[in-house]
């Protein structure tokens, strides 16, 4: 895939842990309502361990009646949490030194996460 600014898809099928690994974008916007916490929590722990070095900014807007299950999506992701039943804000840091920030909401049948980059740690 070529080297993008900005990726939004909307709905796409079948979207995995691998195709989401593979998109070569700086910034990523997803609505969707096929992926999987469990995919998500994979994708995170492959960017822990160096993969989507482009990526800034992953937008993930998800239609779900279904009460995220917060311990699938942080599952072993060893971050500094803060939580409660609705929201969810947690920091993980990759093999690079660079921390991504993760903020998680859920209302109205719709689950939001937003992550971010931040600037290299010391």
């Amino acid at each position: 895939m070529a080297n993008l600014k900005w990726l939004h898809m909307q709905y796409p099928r079948n979207l995995n842990v691998h195709d989401l690994s593979t998109l070569n974008a700086e910034r990523i916007s997803i609505d969707t309502d096929q992926l999987s916490l469990r995919d998500l929590n994979r994708f995170f722990k492959l960017w822990k361990k160096g993969s989507n070095p482009k990526l800034k900014e992953l937008y993930i807007f998800w239609d779900t009646e279904i009460r995220p299950d917060w311990n699938v999506l942080f599952k072993e992701l060893k971050a500094i949490t803060k939580r409660n039943s609705r929201k969810q804000k947690l920091t993980i840091r990759n093999c690079r030194g660079v921390c991504g920030k993760i903020w998680c909401d859920w209302s109205d049948a719709n689950l939001y996460v937003e992550f971010r980059m931040s600037k290299k740690s010391r």
